[in-house]
């Protein structure tokens, strides 16, 4: 536990670069045309909202026929969101959504190759100065010491996998075409 310590009530770690960095990280996303089928079709992760800023305006629209959950800071530093966890239990896809969504955004695993651009959200975090009470709020009862950001779409020459978790279908396979550094 030496790398680690009580900052404002969360858990954080203290030297991340002590601990080895994963080989790969993983994004979650539903099974249908409006997400992994937009991925497939564009070749790459769009950036979403970083939730850096607490939100003072909540919302529904329909965008691209999907009913969507807006804020007024869905625009500010934008992100694609991952893991370090191959099971996207306890990890904030749950906030706010329904469980029928939630359950749908669980069923398909991209496993995405390490790059150094990539950032440990507990470290982002506090280099973009986020407000202490929000970041306690916005990250109460999740795994969050797991989640990385890129600050860039993530294109599928650095996607070596995605598979459907509820069938153990492959639906894009990269191993071979590229080895992790």
């Amino acid at each position: 536990m030496e790398n680690f310590e009580l900052r404002d009530g969360i858990v954080a770690v203290k030297e991340r670069e002590n601990i080895e960095k994963e080989q790969y990280l993983y994004h979650f996303t539903a099974n249908d045309k409006n997400h992994i089928g937009r991925i497939m079709q564009t070749g790459y992760l769009k950036l979403t909202p970083s939730s850096l800023l607490k939100p003072t305006k909540w919302w529904n629209e329909m965008r691209n026929g999907v009913k969507t959950f807006c804020t007024d800071t869905d625009d500010y530093k934008s992100v694609v969101w991952m893991t370090n966890k191959k099971n996207a239990e306890g990890l904030g896809i749950d906030s706010g959504m329904s469980p029928a969504y939630v359950d749908a955004k669980k069923e398909i695993c991209i496993t995405i190759r390490m790059k150094d651009t990539f950032k440990w959200w507990n470290q982002w975090a506090d280099e973009n100065r986020m407000n202490k009470s929000w970041r306690k709020a916005f990250t109460s009862g999740m795994s969050y010491g797991s989640w990385y950001v890129s600050e860039e779409p993530i294109y599928m020459e650095d996607i070596v996998l995605i598979e459907n978790m509820r069938t153990g279908e492959i639906l894009f396979d990269n191993r071979q075409s590229k080895k992790a550094a």
